[in-house]
């Protein structure tokens, strides 16, 4: 049996450990069901391999913000996908989905309900913006149904990597609050008005502010290539400690970091969502509906500010507020709404007899923290990084190599009009000389006339 997993591939690793967690919960899914002859392949969803989607007996959409019609531009991968697998007769499931930002005009909702109504989709489930996908799927064989992001599990798949984070932070005298740094072009792309210069002034109030207070900090990011740019150019802006700053490589990384803290004043939301899923209270900056979505399923939609109301004070007073917390921990009925999905719709597709007992949550916790989060996985980050980096880098090359051709065909029109301009200047000056040269003669003809009629009334007056 070959289950295929459709998968963001990104430098934000937040995507990756959506797929990393997934995959995860799958293997104790399908253990929990007694199914043990399968593989699981994983395709790229921007990258979708026509060859390993007809030869799959299962699709599954790993979750995040696939859905919306924006910039992320994925639509039209998973459209394909559903093509060829109803073609085929290829079940589809779509698991943990949210929404980005939807154009308004009624295609992009007409699109949405197409893709929704594909015959070979056997079971949906969504993290965020729950009515809207329920507007648009209409009347379908299956229910779409809410459940957690598969990241929200990350305390017991990441459980080996982070414990001496844990330990740490036991012994430590002073709190540690993690501040979360993103490119100033993901507001803009999301229609919220903070540009770069507003991102980097609340970050240098707001660390200052901490200093202030006896309360240590640092700065980090979620791997994004373009969000540790900004990171960089903020530290140098502003002169900031090198020591300050955590620049993290892989998924892996980025979890240990966050374990370390004591509170997250978050941007991105996995960087909210890997603070719940270790017990670590956070905050969030609004800049997407997805987020007030998170913290009102986890129960502090208090902790969602909106951009109006957003501040280094007020990033203070909610620092403050994290810190006393003593009781914030993921809801194990929170996490049980993924695996109760899973578990249910693998039952359903791949083993229609009678399936054993649903594990509880301590059992899918232990068997979890039993599996190793396989080093290939740090291998797939730093490679996708590197993609990232090597594709953003020709994009800059062509871009730079169109202005290089800009310059040169201005240069040579510079250059012709300069010749143009040198001919036309030769021509007004032999023009003024001749110009020069026939008043002179008629200067000199009238002084000529002037005198001969003068010597003319002169002669007259003396005969």
């Amino acid at each position: 049996m070959r289950i295929l997993t459709a998968a963001f591939f990104d430098d934000n690793y937040g995507d990756m450990l959506i797929r990393t967690c997934f995959l995860q919960l799958t293997k104790v899914a399908l253990q929990n069901l007694g199914i043990s002859d399968y593989t699981l392949d994983v395709m790229p969803l921007k990258a979708p391999d026509d060859e390993q989607i007809v030869s799959a007996d299962l699709i599954v959409f790993a979750g995040g913000a696939m859905f919306g019609i924006n910039y992320l531009g994925v639509a039209s991968h998973i459209e394909h996908v559903l093509q060829l697998a109803n073609e085929r007769g290829i079940p589809v499931m779509f698991s943990s989905l949210g929404m980005n930002q939807m154009e308004t005009a009624d295609e992009s909702y007409d699109r949405l309900h197409v893709m929704l109504s594909y015959p070979c989709i056997r079971a949906f489930s969504v993290r965020d913006s729950d009515s809207l996908f329920r507007r648009y799927a209409g009347e379908q064989s299956y229910t779409i149904q809410s459940v957690c992001d598969p990241a929200v599990w990350i305390g017991s798949v990441y459980a080996q990597d982070i414990a001496d984070a844990l330990a740490s932070k036991k012994s430590r005298s002073i709190p540690l609050v993690g501040i979360n740094v993103v490119r100033g072009g993901l507001f803009k792309d999301n229609g919220v008005d903070w540009t770069l210069t507003k991102e980097e002034e609340y970050l240098c109030a707001f660390s200052q502010m901490l200093e202030q207070r006896g309360i240590d900090y640092r700065f980090f990011t979620n791997g994004s290539t373009w969000d540790i740019n900004t990171l960089r150019h903020f530290e140098k802006k502003y002169q900031i400690p090198r020591e300050k700053l955590i620049i993290s490589e892989t998924s892996r990384e980025v979890v240990q970091a966050i374990a370390s803290f004591d509170a997250v004043i978050a941007i991105r939301m996995h960087a909210s969502i890997i603070a719940y899923a270790l017990s670590v209270p956070s905050v969030n900056y609004i800049w997407n509906p997805k987020i007030p979505d998170l913290y009102r399923k986890i129960g502090y939609p208090q902790r969602a500010v909106a951009p109006q109301d957003w501040s280094a004070e007020t990033a203070v007073q909610m620092t403050e507020a994290l810190l006393k917390e003593r009781d914030y921990h993921p809801d194990p009925a929170v996490l049980m709404t993924l695996y109760r999905f899973l578990y249910d719709s693998y039952a359903a597709i791949l083993a229609p007899t009678e399936a054993p007992a649903i594990y509880d949550h301590d059992t899918v916790c232990e068997r979890l923290r039993k599996m190793t989060v396989p080093a290939d996985e740090d291998t797939i980050d730093m490679r996708t990084k590197l993609k990232r980096a090597e594709s953003r880098y020709y994009a800059l090359f062509i871009s730079d190599d169109r202005k290089k051709g800009d310059i040169r065909r201005l240069k040579k029109d510079s250059d012709q009009l300069r010749r143009q301009l040198e001919i036309e200047r030769s021509k007004r000056q032999k023009a003024e000389k001749e110009r020069d040269a026939a008043l002179s003669e008629l200067k000199r003809l009238s002084q000529k006339r002037s005198f001969r009629a003068y010597k003319k009334i002169f002669d007259h007056n003396n005969t």
